[in-house]
């Protein structure tokens, strides 16, 4: 079992961090309002982007 070693995390504010996806043909960019680091210790780490207001819906990549 996988134990997370450390989390690291920033807001995304004037940044300029984004995912690019496609959805029914379209090119977007998704924009986190964080973006998270977390590591486990079995490699680089994963990159995670979270929206952190509650009840908003915005468009997002699927993985």
């Amino acid at each position: 079992m996988n134990t997370i070693g450390s989390t690291r995390y920033v807001k995304n504010q004037n940044l300029g961090f984004t995912i690019p996806y496609t959805l029914n043909g379209d090119e977007r960019n998704y924009v986190p309002d964080f973006i998270a680091r977390i590591d486990d210790g079995n490699g680089p780490g994963d990159l995670l982007g979270a929206n952190g207001r509650a009840g908003r819906h915005r468009s997002s990549p699927v993985a």
